[in-house]
C-alpha cells in the first residue's frame, strides 16, 4: 500500500518511455525505407533516449529504483552490475549533491537516537509508569549485581541521584521529548513514511475517503428516486 503512490509515477514514467520508444521506432522505419528507394534525403536520426525506473524524492538525498536483480548470477557479479550502475554521470553528481560534511554521525548522536527510538517504544506500548517500571526491571548491571546507568542519564531528570541509580526518565514530560525527538529523526530518515510524504498520503486517504463518502450518499438519493 505504501509503494502505490511511486508505483503510479513509475506507471507514467513507462507510458513515457513506450511512446517515445514508438515514435523513435517509426522514425528509424521511414528513414531505413528512405535509404532504400534511393532518396538522398531522409528524416534524421537521434539517438534512443533511456527511460531508467528511477525517480528522486523533492528535497531529500533520496531516490526510488527498480533494480532487476538475476539470481543465475554470483553475489559478486550482482554487485558490480549495481556498482557499475551507481558509477554513471547522473549517480555520481547525486553523490556530490547530497555528500554530508561526515559520512556518519558521531557514537553519542547514535547513542542519543537509540534511546530515544527504544524509550518512545516503551511509552507508547506500556506508558510512563510501567515504562519506567520495565526499563528498571530489566537495566543492565555490573559483575557486582549493581545497576548501570542509562545511557546520558542526566538527560530529563529531575531529581539529583547517582547516574547508575537514576530512572529513565522521571516524568512523563521525559518521554513526550523523546516521541517528539524520534519522530523528528524518522522523518529525516524515512521521508517517505514519516515526513512529509507520509503527511500527503494521508491527505490523499482522507480525500478518497470523503469522495467515496460523497459517492455513496448521491447513490442513496438516486436509489430512493426510483419507485
Amino acid at each position: 500500500m505504501f509503494l502505490t503512490h511511486y508505483l503510479d509515477q513509475l506507471k507514467d514514467m513507462a507510458a513515457k518511455g513506450h511512446a517515445e520508444l514508438k515514435k523513435q521506432v517509426a522514425a528509424e522505419a521511414q528513414a531505413a525505407k528512405a535509404r532504400a528507394e534511393g532518396k538522398k534525403k531522409f528524416p534524421p536520426i537521434t539517438p534512443r533516449q533511456k527511460f531508467y525506473p528511477i525517480f528522486e524524492l523533492p528535497n531529500t538525498p533520496f531516490v526510488q529504483a527498480f533494480l532487476p536483480l538475476d539470481f543465475r548470477k554470483s553475489k559478486k557479479r550482482l554487485l558490480q552490475e549495481i556498482d557499475k550502475w551507481l558509477e554513471l554521470p547522473e549517480n555520481k553528481d547525486r553523490f556530490d549533491k547530497h555528500k554530508p560534511m561526515t559520512e556518519a554521525g558521531t557514537e553519542k548522536q547514535a547513542k542519543d537516537r537509540l534511546k530515544d527510538l527504544a524509550a518512545w517504544r516503551l511509552y507508547r506500548e506500556l506508558g510512563c509508569d510501567k515504562a519506567v517500571s520495565f526499563a528498571e526491571e530489566n537495566r543492565k548491571r555490573d559483575e557486582s549485581g549493581r545497576p548501570r546507568p542509562f545511557h546520558d542519564p542526566r538527560k530529563g531528570q529531575t531529581k539529583k541521584v547517582p547516574p547508575n541509580e537514576a530512572p529513565l526518565y522521571s516524568e512523563e514530560s521525559g518521554f513526550l521529548k523523546v516521541k517528539k525527538r524520534a519522530e523528528d529523526h524518522l522523518a529525516e530518515l524515512i521521508p517517505w513514511e514519516f515526513g512529509t510524504y507520509e503527511e500527503e498520503k494521508k491527505q490523499q486517504k482522507r480525500q478518497w475517503a470523503a469522495a467515496f463518502k460523497k459517492a455513496l450518499k448521491e447513490a442513496k438519493k438516486i436509489s430512493k428516486s426510483f419507485p
